[in-house]
């Protein structure tokens, strides 16, 4: 027993008081006195005894009455009790039980007995304040226990939520929603090709905030200063600002859970990325094909008509030439003049039908595009590989004297 046993005796009975102070002389115990039943209330509320030893026979309120006054109050309701009577019978000792005792004694008592009966309730007291205290112990574990195991089902039914958003603000969103059910004030700094976006579950963010976040490492997954803590990932940081310091229980949980949590949103975000990455890729090469079908139209209509041109200058040739040869007897100019027709007629008809400059230009356009197309699908196959690779350095081992995990 870890202090001194203190003892309060209730008796009206002067010569019983002295017989109990004679019998506790030699023990280690601390002794008080009552004279009476409000007495005995009284300094039962004042001293805080460890044990009472109650007079059943006494004038007013009894002993069985005293007791049942002490087990109805919160304060003295772990006070052991000890009757003192004499009477022997069962019945009196069943009334004793009822109103909330935890032994009895005959009167007259031998002192060894009231001794041996006190040390017994002594240790009685102790093994039932070690036991309350383990089973108070037992129930905080089965809270904390049950309280990670609710944190944890939320963390995970988040996550598998978080494969069916298709826009990264929503995702946000919902992360600072389920900060919201941890009851915690949160801060995040999405990070785009422009600039980052800032969204709060709770207050205003204030200027110095966003400055603090984006000028901190963020090669470092914690940074913690006083209550609030940031986890940085590669696509967004969150601030916490409200740690719980009071419960390191609690918070090593939230240190557990949120990079979980922030994995996947980083995770998801980057499929966002690439996925909106390929709508937009999509929508190009449906811009490059149509251009270069309408360039093919127009390279075959030009073809067409070109040719149909070169067609009508030689029949015209041929027309000519065969009337010009009906003649009969030439003359030499005459020859000069059918072969000078032939000749222009061909020229002319090589000229329509080279299309040699209008090909060269359609198909550098056509290639341009391509180039264009192929440059894009490189940087999504880049975007690609570097999803399954780690981009974030491992937090330092020097927490500040925190235990994260």
């Amino acid at each position: 027993m870890d202090s001194m046993i203190k003892i309060l005796a209730v008796d009206d009975d002067s010569t019983s008081r002295k017989m109990i102070g004679r019998a506790l002389a030699e023990e280690d115990f601390e002794q008080l006195y009552a004279v009476d039943g409000e007495d005995g209330l009284a300094k039962a509320a004042e001293y805080a005894p460890d044990i009472i030893v109650l007079d059943v026979e006494m004038p007013g309120m009894n002993g069985y009455d005293v007791c049942e006054k002490i087990r109805s109050s919160n304060e003295l309701a772990d006070i052991s009790i000890v009757f003192l009577s004499s009477h022997s019978s069962l019945h009196e000792r069943i009334r004793g039980y009822e109103a909330g005792g935890d032994d009895y004694l005959i009167k007259p008592f031998e002192k060894d007995d009231l001794v041996s009966k006190l040390k017994v309730l002594a240790r009685y007291r102790e093994e039932k304040r070690r036991l309350k205290e383990q089973f108070e112990q037992a129930h905080n574990t089965a809270m904390v226990a049950l309280t990670g195991s609710s944190e944890l089902g939320l963390a995970m039914q988040f996550v598998e939520r978080s494969y069916g958003f298709v826009e990264m603000e929503p995702l946000i969103d919902a992360l600072l929603d389920i900060c919201h059910q941890f009851q915690l004030n949160c801060v995040t700094m999405l990070l785009t090709d422009d600039a980052p976006v800032w969204k709060s579950n709770n207050e205003a963010i204030k200027p110095l905030e966003k400055e603090m976040m984006e000028m901190l490492d963020r090669n470092q997954r914690f940074i913690d200063f006083g209550g609030r803590t940031i986890v940085n990932f590669v696509n967004l940081s969150l601030l916490i600002r409200n740690m719980p310091l009071d419960d390191m229980d609690r918070y090593g949980r939230i240190k557990d859970l949120l990079p979980m949590l922030l994995a996947a949103i980083d995770s998801k975000m980057n499929v966002i990325k690439v996925e909106q990455g390929l709508a937009d890729q999509s929508k190009d090469l449906m811009k490059a094909f149509g251009q270069i079908r309408s360039q093919l139209y127009h390279l075959a209509k030009t073809l067409v008509v070109k040719q149909k041109d070169g067609e009508v200058l030689l029949d015209t040739m041929v027309t000519e030439l065969n009337t010009d040869l009906l003649r009969m007897g030439l003359e030499e100019d005459q020859e000069a003049r059918v072969l000078s027709t032939v000749e222009n007629a061909i020229g002319e008809a090589i000229k329509k039908l080279d299309a040699s400059t209008t090909m060269h230009g359609v198909f550098t356009d056509i290639l341009g595009n391509l180039k264009q197309i192929t440059q894009k699908q490189e940087q999504l196959q880049d975007a690609f590989a570097s999803m399954n690779e780690v981009n974030m350095v491992e937090p330092e081992e020097d927490d500040g004297g925190i235990e994260l995990f």
